[in-house]
């Protein structure tokens, strides 16, 4: 119940905007591949035959047409329904929220490798966010927040409203400590360490993006040895060789966030939202009224059952 929940939540949204429901991706796979003509081109081989795009295409249709074509339809249905005053999210909003999804990650390096691991455009990416705005609204509509209701939240959660201590980490891991030591050493003489944890780290998810983990607190989900060795650190310190069952680390510390009190000031803002999301609409609910005040003609025989009225 704290905010770091709301930073995760917006960190999730680049997880899920692969699909705003059921797979984003597929779902534009699926689209291009309608639109493509050449249905006998070869997409792989096993054994020397042939797979073509065509076969790819039909087994798709089976397998994941009805649900693609229903997500297509639930994001038209909220795209239009952004289109009405109560429910439109301007593009300073969505940029905003942008900003805010970028600095849960800790650098702009870490948003664009989480991008490129989800192959997730920018483009996409956007198109979500304002989804999820416009849905937020639509889910909000007619809830009210009071200021004793904001107060009366704060009296009784201030404690874990406030922000704990957080250290900005890097690492580069290894199989021994001979090796850690090595790396320690080089280090120590002037080498570069995100060029090191590029070239030697074990862990390459961090290695690519030299060695860094991000903000971490003292109950973030890592090995305990890790967490006691970092928090040991000062900002710019460097760990002796750490072992850990992964295996040995040598960490920096590249900033300290101390922890801090809650206000009802700094938390007004947060409380608010959190009190109009446990107020607000089921999105289930949202669904369903905009499915059920529309009008969707479906022409395909096999997703009928999809549309609104009976053909």
């Amino acid at each position: 119940m704290s905010k770091p929940v709301v930073l995760n939540d917006r960190r999730s949204l680049i997880f899920t905007a692969c699909a705003f429901l059921l797979g984003g991706l597929i779902a534009l796979a699926a689209m291009s591949l309608a639109a493509a003509s050449q249905e006998d081109e070869v997409v792989a081989r096993v054994n020397g035959e042939p797979i073509s795009r065509g076969e790819f295409f039909e087994r798709l249709q089976e397998v994941a047409g009805e649900q693609i074509l229903d997500q297509i339809i639930l994001e038209k249905l909220i795209a239009q329904a952004g289109r009405r005053p109560e429910a439109a999210v301007s593009d300073e909003e969505v940029q905003a929220e942008l900003e805010a999804i970028k600095e849960s990650f800790g650098s702009e390096e870490a948003f664009e490798a989480e991008l490129n691991r989800y192959q997730l455009t920018l483009e996409r990416l956007l198109y979500e966010i304002r989804l999820n705005m416009i849905l937020t609204k639509l889910s909000r509509e007619g809830v009210t927040v009071t200021d004793q209701e904001i107060a009366e939240f704060f009296e009784a959660n201030k404690e874990q409203l406030g922000t704990p201590e957080q250290l900005k980490v890097r690492h580069i891991l290894v199989e021994t400590r001979e090796v850690a030591e090595e790396i320690l050493d080089a280090l120590k003489a002037g080498a570069d360490f995100a060029e090191l944890a590029r070239a030697r780290s074990l862990d390459t998810a961090s290695g690519l993006q030299g060695g860094e983990i991000g903000y971490i607190r003292r109950d973030s989900p890592i090995v305990d040895e890790f967490k006691e060795a970092a928090f040991r650190l000062g900002a710019g310190d460097l760990s002796e060789p750490v072992q850990s069952p992964f295996g040995w680390h040598i960490i920096r510390v590249d900033e300290r966030i101390e922890a801090e009190e809650a206000t009802l000031e700094t938390a007004g803002k947060w409380i608010r939202e959190y009190l109009a999301d446990q107020k607000a609409k089921p999105v289930e609910q949202v669904f369903q009224e905009l499915r059920s005040g529309a009008e969707i003609e479906v022409m395909w025989p096999r997703y009928r059952s999809l549309g609104t009225s009976s053909q």
